[in-house]
């Protein structure tokens, strides 16, 4: 599998899906909404890709590059800014 950021996305949607809503089965979060059992600030958001969070889900250190995890934190701000939006 081609090393793209694309890649990374998909592994995401693995989980919380293709449109990033979540899967309670899974215990995915929807990481849309305003909901984060974490904290949805930058750094906690930039931590939990790479750290992953109490083994649900997985650490990302290792498998993917600080810029790509800066692209990611980003990426999963802008959902819930484009969700926020469109309400």
């Amino acid at each position: 599998a081609p090393d793209t950021m694309q890649a990374r996305v998909m592994g995401c949607a693995a989980c919380h899906g293709a449109n990033a809503r979540g899967n309670t089965e899974l215990g995915a979060p929807d990481l849309t909404d305003r909901h984060y059992l974490y904290g949805r600030d930058l750094q906690t958001i930039f931590e939990t890709i790479y750290h992953g969070r109490k083994g649900h889900m997985p650490t990302w250190e290792g498998r993917i590059t600080d810029v790509d995890r800066k692209i990611l934190t980003l990426y999963v701000l802008d959902l819930r800014q484009r969700a926020e939006a469109g309400k």
